[in-house]
């Protein structure tokens, strides 16, 4: 009879032989390259439709769009730390993290946590929907691995502090940092970058709570 443990072990392979095979045949037929390519030297317009963004590539700079440059070093450290610790370590991809998810869902019985990378993310808004499945989160870590070698990280910072939303309307660190504290983005605090990176996992919920002085 096979222990509870050793089934454990055996679907956790199995849930990683599926993923891998995913990959490999993601790998050929779902990478926008064409796409990724074109972001090398342009931008992403985020629109609000019925209170949803939509994110569209264009060759003009957007309103609001600032340069890596010209995000406080802070900032970019803060949000890096709080979203993605390995962000300049890993290949577009935790996997270290994406194993202790699918270990921790095993352990729990519930669906493996995000465990997405800030280039992830990117991949997500840009390429995939929002609609969590197996197959969209493989399509998503193939996309990311390639974005990672055909963008510079500099470059993946950039656009995600750029459309990352960190409130109801307010997309881009600079719009932030003007709507929070009337200022931009390069003039930002460590105080003022810590608040910044706080919104992310729910930036309508502590937005609020910052707007009603409760924090």
């Amino acid at each position: 009879m096979v222990s509870p443990k050793k089934k454990k072990i055996l679907l956790f392979s199995l849930i990683l032989d599926a993923i891998i095979v995913a990959l490999v045949l993601f790998y050929f037929f779902a990478i926008p390259h064409g796409k990724i390519d074109e972001l090398k030297d342009g931008y992403v317009q985020v629109v609000v439709v019925d209170g949803k963004a939509q994110y569209s590539q264009v060759k003009a700079k957007p309103k609001n769009w600032v340069g890596i440059k010209k995000i406080s070093k802070i900032a970019q450290q803060a949000i890096v730390i709080s979203e993605d610790w390995a962000f300049y370590e890993h290949e577009g991809v935790d996997w270290a993290q994406v194993q202790k998810s699918i270990e921790d869902s095993i352990k729990d019985g519930k669906k493996p946590r995000g465990a997405s990378t800030i280039t992830q993310q990117l991949a997500k808004n840009l390429f995939l929907s929002p609609e969590y499945s197996f197959v969209r989160k493989a399509r998503e870590a193939v996309i990311a691995h390639t974005m990672d070698r055909k963008l510079s990280k500099d470059k993946i910072l950039e656009v995600y502090l750029n459309i990352v939303e960190f409130g109801p309307g307010i997309y881009g660190i600079d719009a932030a940092a003007r709507h929070y504290f009337g200022k931009t983005a390069a003039e930002l605090s460590a105080k003022e970058a810590a608040f910044l990176a706080m919104l992310l996992p729910s930036p309508t919920r502590y937005a609020q709570s910052f707007k009603d002085k409760e924090l």
